[in-house]
């Protein structure tokens, strides 16, 4: 049986400057449909449809092309309206993905797609609570913040959440990421996606995004699966 190996690549706000490179879950098969409303989907290795080289350059096909060779694409983000400064992330991100799988070479057994996503509307209703916190000097403190991003609409015990481990520089208005973490919570089974978090200097907070499934038991003992894409503002107190 082959592994299947789900990479997104997330264009977040062009505010913030920041493209996420991430691995998740397993994958749909080839040609099979990854979101109704877009129509996304993967296509087989060497292939790309006709309409891509109408939407692109002969320098960008060829970036295409070579993504091609190594992953099963979905090229959909190419029919959405992108910012020049999102077109330009796009693809740094997509030649970052060729030059990873050139150096390590596709792994034998193991199908990888590579698809990319606009940023998810932020989610102001998430709440975010410092469960550790520790002063280490007149500027600089240690916190541990989590928060529930996600649960199921009818079974609300089933929930995925974030946590992040960083140190905040008061002085120096900049945050370390220590560590970053997606989990199930509540009677969720599995959670998988990706997830990302940065620092907005700006406005003095954490930021992030994720997206995947989540996997759970209903109170008919039903196996469930719901996706999820999730944009949020995280406060430093």
């Amino acid at each position: 049986m082959k592994k299947a190996k789900y990479i997104v690549a997330v264009i977040l706000f062009v505010l913030w400057g920041q493209v996420g490179l991430a691995q998740g879950g397993v994958a749909p098969k080839s040609g099979e449909s990854l979101d109704k409303e877009t129509g996304s989907s993967f296509c087989p290795l060497d292939s790309i449809p006709d309409w891509v080289k109408e939407k692109t350059t002969p320098k960008e096909y060829e970036l295409w092309k070579k993504a091609s060779r190594y992953y099963q694409v979905d090229y959909s983000v190419l029919q959405k309206d992108l910012s020049k400064d999102q077109k330009r992330r796009l693809y740094e991100s997509l030649e970052e993905a060729c030059e990873k799988m050139e150096v390590r070479g596709k792994q034998e057994g193991v199908d990888e797609m590579l698809t990319f996503a606009l940023p998810a509307p932020i989610d102001s209703t998430i709440v975010w609570n410092t469960c550790s916190y520790v002063k280490i000097d007149e500027n600089l403190s240690f916190r541990k913040i989590e928060g529930i991003v996600f649960h199921s609409k009818d079974y609300p015990e089933a929930q995925v959440k974030v946590i992040v481990w960083c140190v905040y520089d008061k002085a120096k208005n900049s945050v370390q990421i220590i560590k970053e973490d997606m989990q199930k919570a509540g009677q969720a089974i599995e959670v998988n996606g990706s997830h990302t978090v940065g620092y907005d200097s700006a406005n003095g907070r954490l930021y992030g995004s994720c997206g995947g499934s989540l996997v759970y038991w209903d109170e008919h003992k039903a196996y469930q699966s719901e996706d999820f894409h999730k944009g949020y503002n995280i406060p430093l107190k």
